[in-house]
C-alpha cells in the first residue's frame, strides 16, 4: 500500500514590496492584507521592506502584523 503523504513542496516565493514611502493609511493595509491573502494562495509570501513607524504601528493596530511580513 503506497503512502498517500504528498511531498514537501519547496519553499514559497518572496515578494518584497519598498513601503518606506507608503502612507499610514487604513485602505491600503487592506490591499496589502488581500494581496498577501492571494499570494498565499500561490505560494507567495508578502514582505514589507522598511515600512514606516506609522504604517507598521498601523498594521500591529489592525492584527495583520503577522499576516504581513516586515523586512528592515
Amino acid at each position: 500500500m503506497q503512502s498517500s503523504r504528498r511531498p514537501v513542496a519547496p519553499s514559497p516565493w518572496i515578494l518584497r514590496c519598498d513601503a518606506s514611502a507608503l502612507p499610514a493609511d487604513a485602505a491600503l493595509v487592506d490591499s496589502l492584507a488581500r494581496l498577501a491573502l492571494v499570494g498565499r494562495r500561490h505560494r507567495c509570501e508578502l514582505r514589507l521592506c522598511a515600512p514606516t513607524p506609522e504604517l507598521w504601528e498601523l498594521i500591529a493596530f489592525m492584527g495583520l502584523d503577522e499576516v504581513l511580513g516586515r523586512e528592515d
